[in-house]
C-alpha cells in the first residue's frame, strides 16, 4: 500500500505543478486604425484577484473586458491532469498610427503575483472582415462631370 502511494505521489504532484502564466493573446502584430478589435488576457492555471489595472497605454483605448472560464480534467494511462484557463477579452482601438506597446506589468491572482510581458502592435488601415484588405482595395467611387 505505502509503496503504491509513493508510486502515485509524483503523478498527482505532476498533474498539480503545472506552470501559471498570465499572458496577451495576440502577444503583438497589426491592429487597425480607429477599428475596435479584440485582445485577450489569458490566465492559465490561475485567475485574477480582484480587478485587473492594466497600464495607460497612449494611443490605445481600452473597452470593459467580458470574462470567459475553461475547465478540463483527464485520466490518461493513470495520470491526472487539471487544466484552468480563465480570460479576460478587451475590445480596443487605436486611435493613433504609431506602433503602440502595453508595457509589461504584474498582476495579482489566486496563485501569488505573476508577470504579464510587453505587446506591441503596429497599427495599420482598417479591413474589411477578415479579408486582410484595405476599403480601398474593395470599393472606389468617382465623380465625373
Amino acid at each position: 500500500m505505502f509503496r503504491r502511494l509513493l508510486f502515485c505521489l509524483p503523478l498527482l504532484l505532476a498533474a498539480t505543478l503545472r506552470a501559471q502564466t498570465v499572458r496577451w493573446e495576440p502577444s503583438g502584430g497589426t491592429l487597425a486604425m480607429n477599428q475596435v478589435s479584440e485582445l485577450t488576457l489569458m490566465f492559465d492555471q490561475c485567475e485574477p484577484k480582484g480587478t485587473v489595472a492594466l497600464p495607460p497605454v497612449p494611443g490605445l483605448d481600452f473597452g470593459t473586458p467580458s470574462r470567459g472560464e475553461q475547465n478540463s480534467f483527464s485520466i490518461i494511462n493513470g495520470s491526472a491532469s487539471r487544466s484552468t484557463t480563465v480570460s479576460l477579452t478587451y475590445r480596443v482601438r487605436p486611435t493613433t498610427r504609431q506602433t503602440i506597446t502595453i508595457p509589461a506589468f504584474d498582476v495579482a491572482t489566486d496563485k501569488g503575483v505573476k508577470h504579464v510581458a510587453d505587446a506591441t502592435f503596429d497599427i495599420g488601415e482598417a479591413t474589411v472582415g477578415q479579408s486582410n484588405l484595405t476599403l480601398d482595395a474593395v470599393a472606389q467611387s468617382r465623380f465625373t462631370l
